[in-house]
């Protein structure tokens, strides 16, 4: 009998088992295991991948909606924006800034024992801008702040109630703003670039300082604060594009609202 070979008896045959093929080699194990483990590398490579592109997507998705609330909250306060009698400067604007006066919802609070009227907050004045602060040795953009100031009339004498029981016109020369402490309302520290233009009915300004609004406003936003080597008008970064029509500054002209329409936002 050869070694490493069996002969069993079965029915009168032979039946010849060689032992060297019961087992497997080890050349044929070390396989196996390269095998299972290139297929779990495989494997976690498309789950970290997929892992973070979902992480992306969410980040991607709330950068996007909180950039939308921010031009929804702007959009609403500029399209209240009034005009203040008396008042030269009721809209102020720059290139990275904004202020202007709008109404509220308070009403007339009542008449004092001389007669006067007493009005309460009736009138606010909003401003946006960006918030900067220390980052080591740099000056850098935190985010985008909002401030309301009530502006409150002062009584004074001469100013009586009408035959109907309501207030006089007041004259908004004595409109003053109201000291407030209420603390500055951040928006959010996720939008770090602002920049607005104001249409005059044929073109776009930089700058709008008038009792005022202007027709149309439009409105920059960025994710990203803007390089020391930039200039806003040239931002390198992605940008998000919004004109808002201003009721009150295009009831000035007929010819406003037509030349704004062509102008769709873009967020």
């Amino acid at each position: 009998m050869r070694p490493g070979s069996s002969h069993i008896a079965r029915g009168g045959g032979h039946i010849r088992r060689d032992a060297r093929g019961s087992a497997f080699t080890l050349v044929e194990v070390i396989l196996a295991i390269a095998i299972a483990t290139g297929l779990l590398v495989i494997a976690l490579t498309f789950y970290r991948q997929a892992t973070d592109l979902r992480g992306q997507i969410l980040e991607e998705s709330e950068r996007i909606s909180v950039v939308r609330l921010v031009a929804d909250r702007l959009t609403a306060d500029l399209r209240q924006a009034q005009p203040v009698a008396g008042d030269a400067e009721s809209f102020v604007g720059g290139s990275g800034s904004v202020r202007f006066t709008r109404a509220s919802l308070a009403v007339p609070s009542g008449h004092g024992p001389d007669g006067s009227v007493s009005v309460g907050p009736d009138v606010v004045r909003v401003s946006y801008d960006t918030v900067t602060g220390p980052d080591g040795t740099n000056t850098v953009v935190l985010g985008i702040d909002r401030t309301e100031s009530p502006l409150s009339a002062r009584p004074r004498a001469g100013i009586s109630a009408s035959a109907s029981g309501s207030a006089a016109p007041l004259d908004a020369s004595i409109l003053a703003p109201a000291a407030t402490n209420r603390p500055a309302e951040l928006l959010t520290d996720q939008v770090r670039f602002i920049r607005f233009r104001f249409w005059d009915g044929g073109a776009w300004q930089e700058s709008w300082t008038n009792q005022v609004p202007p027709p149309g406003v439009e409105v920059v936003l960025g994710t990203e604060p803007l390089p020391d080597d930039a200039t806003p008008e040239t931002y390198p970064y992605e940008q998000f594009r919004r004109v808002v029509v201003v009721p009150a500054g295009s009831a000035r002209r007929s010819d406003d609202t037509n030349s704004l329409s062509a102008l769709v936002p873009t967020l």
